[in-house]
Parts: C-alpha cells; structure tokens; sequence
C-alpha cells in the first residue's frame, strides 16, 4: 500500500526534519566548541554526535526503496536521478576546497598546520577524483582535512550501486514486482544479519573474526547494515509489516526523543569509534547495532508521520530547512571550516590563554559562512540540477511505458531528494 497525496507529503515531512537533525548532528561534532564544553566537564565519555552519519544510512535505505518502489524499480531512472543529485555538489565542493587549499599555501604557517591543510596536490587531486567516482572508501590512507568526512558518502555511492546491480539482476531473473521484492528483501535481510554476527563475534571474541571474509568485515566497518536496515524498513512500509503494523496515532511524538536520547548515550559509553571491527570492542558489538534499533523506530515514527509534534513551530521549520539543505551543508563543512580557521588563525595566537573567546569567535564565524556558502550552492547547483535529474528519469520512463507519477508524487520526489 502506497501514501496517498496528503498522508505522503505530511509523514515525509517529518523524514526531512529527521534529516535536519541528523546534520545538526554532525555539525555539532566538528565544531571546536563542544570538545572544549566536554573539556570543561570533565566527563570520561566520547562525542557520539557522529552517529548522525548512522541517521543518514538509515533514513537513506528507506527512503531510496520507497522511490525505487514509486518507480516500478526503474534502474536507469534510480541513477540518473542519483547522479545529478550528488555528483554537482560533490565537485563544487572539491573546488572550493582547492581554493582554500590554495590560499593556505600563500600563508606561513607551522609544519604541523601545512601536513594537515595544504596535501600534496597530486593526492589532493586523487582523493578528489575517487570521492566523484565513489571509490574512496577503496583508497583511504589517511585523508587531507577537506575529506575528513567524505567516507559516508563513499558508502551512499558504493550502495547505490549495489542496489541498482542488485535491481538489474533480480528484473532479469525474478521479473514479477513481488519478487523483486522479495529478492531485495533477502539480499537486505542477509547484510543486516551477517554484520550483527560480525558485530556480536566482535564483542565476544575478536580473533575470530579472522574466519569471515574481508568483504564481510569491510561492510560491518563501514556500517553498511545502516542503508540494508533503512531498505527492511521501507519495504516493511509498503507492505505494512512490523514495525508499521501499529496504529499511528497510538505513536508519541516525545518517543523520538527517547530513542535519539538512547542512541547518543549508548555510544557516549562505549568509547571512541573504530573501522577495524576486530579493535572496535563495545562500540561495533553493542553501541552500533542499539543505535540502529533506536534508529529504525526513530524513522518508522517519521514516516508514519508522528516522530515531531507542532509541524507549524518554528523549530520544525528549521530543521526542515537543515533537511533540505543536509548534503550540502554535509560536503562544505570541512572547507569552510579550514577557510574560518585560516581567518581566524592569527586571532587564535593571540586569544592562546582563552580559549573560551576563540572557540566562541570561531562557532559564529563558521555558522554564518557555512550558512551563507551552503544556502547558495543548494539555490544554484544542488536544486536545479536534482530537478533536472528527475525530470530526465521520468521523460526515459515514459518512453519506455512506465507509470507517470501525479503531481503529488513530484512534489514528494522534490521534498525528499529522491
């Protein structure tokens, strides 16, 4: 069973608020300010505002096999969409991120500084090119500062094209609906269980994870069980299954906060993350598969539409807003800020016996030049061009006889980014 026009655009709101909150996640992470608050506090915990990357995965699976679903598991349209969605931003970002590395390089600065804002241009441009192509994840050796965060969107890439492999093979063998279906409801089903046991045999005993194979490690490292337990959850949504057999209005708006509440605290206490699952002890073998859990509630009161109360306050439109713009803010927030740290550097030597004035200083510089620079590139690049995109993949559907959407599934397309 589908959304209708009006029970669609209004639960799906509520997904790109959740996507809002999930940016103001990261952000919060990367910000100067929160390690120093945490400094100040004197508690033996670690930052677990990364699992907002974690929210992304999650709210990515399940928002990308409802489209897939829309669509009659349209493939080419699924990558053509994917590619004029991502790809635009992926390279202004690099460009400003080149500028910026071009202007640290006119400045005099420690040895320490230079290896860690000016790489070398020739692995600048490597890492530039395997993050547009999506192998990054394939390469990664300690990146430069302005890639710090591109790992998650190697694993959306790598994904997606999963998926739509996935999709080509199973319309080739299965052809019926249900069994697509069906196909990709198994394939999801076996990534989630084998990285749980991976996660499990982690927490009880590492040096068996010499047993499993290095792709199977790789996956439960990089978290790919996040995206597989987002496609569970919109195929469950579709049919109607656990955990969408309850009755939504029976579903508490506060109950989101719990469970977000949950996931922070369950990684704040299992010490600082790891990709090596055989290092990655408490926060792989429990801390990650009880986020996820808290996660995938979390999404299924966004879709039902009851994961916020009050859509009309103005805290629910900003994160809305956040939602909209999320991969954008996403892929600037390392080069900007650089750019900020760049400006503020001398500011910085000279507040070095306060630090509260400085990381004060450097939170609202970097909130309004991040603001400014991710609002503009959304108007001009990522907005017109993910436009662009769908209209190409439904102008190659209808050629082919597939289903035209109404205007209400356009303006949900919009909405979610699909």
């Amino acid at each position: 069973m589908g959304l209708s026009d009006r029970e669609g655009t209004q639960q799906f709101a509520d997904i790109q608020a959740l996507r809002g909150v999930a940016i103001l996640l990261v952000l919060v992470q990367h910000v100067q300010i929160t390690a120093w608050l945490l400094g100040l506090s004197r508690l033996s915990i670690t930052l677990p505002f990364y699992i907002g990357v974690e929210l992304f995965f999650v709210i990515s699976g399940f928002v990308i096999v409802h489209s897939l679903i829309r669509h009659d598991f349209d493939v080419r349209g699924f990558f053509i969409k994917r590619v004029f969605r991502l790809t635009p931003g992926v390279l202004v970002a690099f460009a400003i991120a080149f500028i910026v590395r071009l202007v640290f390089t006119l400045q005099a600065l420690p040895p320490e500084l230079v290896s860690r804002y000016e790489p070398p241009l020739h692995k600048f441009a490597q890492e530039g090119l395997s993050i547009a192509g999506g192998y990054f994840l394939l390469t990664l050796n300690h990146p430069n500062y302005y890639a710090g965060g591109m790992w998650s969107l190697s694993v959306e890439d790598q994904f997606y094209v999963a998926t739509g492999l996935a999709l080509v093979v199973l319309n080739a063998v299965a052809r019926r609906r249900e069994r697509v279906t069906g196909g990709l409801t198994a394939i999801a089903a076996f990534v989630t269980v084998s990285c749980l046991v991976v996660r499990l045999v982690c927490l009880v005993e590492p040096h068996w994870l010499g047993f499993f194979p290095a792709t199977l490690r790789f996956i439960a490292g990089w978290r790919f069980d996040c995206p597989a337990v987002g496609v569970l959850l919109g195929i469950a949504y579709e049919k109607r299954r656990w955990p969408f057999h309850v009755d939504p209005g029976r579903l508490r708006p506060l109950d989101s906060v719990w469970w977000l509440l949950a996931a922070l605290v369950a990684l704040a206490m299992m010490g600082p993350p790891n990709v090596s699952v055989d290092r990655g002890g408490l926060v792989h073998g429990l801390g990650y598969p009880l986020a996820t859990l808290c996660f995938l509630f979390l999404v299924r009161n966004a879709a039902c539409g009851r994961a916020f109360a009050k859509r009309g306050a103005w805290w629910y439109r900003f994160l809305t807003y956040m939602g909209d713009r999320s991969y954008t803010y996403y892929l600037l927030e390392f080069p900007i800020f650089a750019l900020v740290f760049l400006a503020t550097f001398t500011f910085a030597r000279a507040a070095a016996t306060n630090g509260a004035v400085y990381v004060w200083v450097e939170l609202v510089i970097s909130v309004a030049a991040l603001g400014a620079v991710a609002q503009a590139v959304y108007a001009r690049v990522e907005r017109p061009l993910t436009a662009l995109g769908r209209r190409l993949a439904h102008a190659g559907s209808r050629e082919r006889g597939s289903p035209v959407l109404k205007p209400a599934d356009e303006a949900l397309g919009l909405r979610t980014n699909t």
